[in-house]
């Protein structure tokens, strides 16, 4: 990793992971959108996107003359290995689990390229009790967005037992 995060991934099409991901889109962004269950991103597509996005655009976070674009940088998959092909930074928004957790960061050390950072946006799991799921700790770190995203313009970023100043600053310079 270099610095520079052109390529981002969601994990988790919830009510945050639709948030996280279309802030980005909505900043110029690629987006790949995971869930495991067709149905939630068909939920996302349909409603949650369209939804969020109007409101960004009635608060003036967003441009409406922008709108299907920004829609159309954000894919969706059930497919975790195409979600995560070329990312550069995993941002998991899986539900305030552990064991769900972990096995999402174990997954994800094996299947992304070796330079990509992995982030959680838990509040309530440090970083530290996930990171020992992959091989990568010097990688890993909390990027925790407060709801909703649009509306609060920052991200808490914790390191974790490891996580390296380059880790640090590539993501503060992307949430920036």
């Amino acid at each position: 990793m270099t610095g520079t995060i052109h390529s981002v991934t969601i994990v988790g099409s919830g009510y945050m992971g639709n948030q996280i991901a279309l802030q980005c889109a909505a900043h110029g962004k690629p987006v790949w959108m995971h869930d495991v269950r067709e149905e939630a991103i068909e939920s996302s597509r349909r409603t949650d996107f369209p939804g969020f996005l109007d409101r960004m655009i009635e608060d003036g976070r967003a441009d409406a003359g922008q709108r299907q674009a920004i829609l159309d940088r954000v894919q969706s998959t059930t497919d975790l290995a195409r979600a995560v092909a070329e990312a550069e930074l995993v941002i998991e928004a899986v539900r305030e689990d552990i064991d769900v957790k972990r096995d999402a960061f174990g997954q994800l050390d094996e299947i992304c390229l070796p330079h990509t950072i992995l982030a959680t946006n838990s509040s309530a799991i440090r970083i530290a009790r996930i990171e020992s799921a992959t091989s990568r700790a010097d990688r890993v770190l909390n990027a925790h967005f407060v709801q909703p995203v649009w509306k609060h313009p920052f991200v808490e970023l914790m390191r974790g037992t490891a996580t390296s100043d380059e880790t640090l600053e590539a993501v503060r310079a992307f949430m920036t």
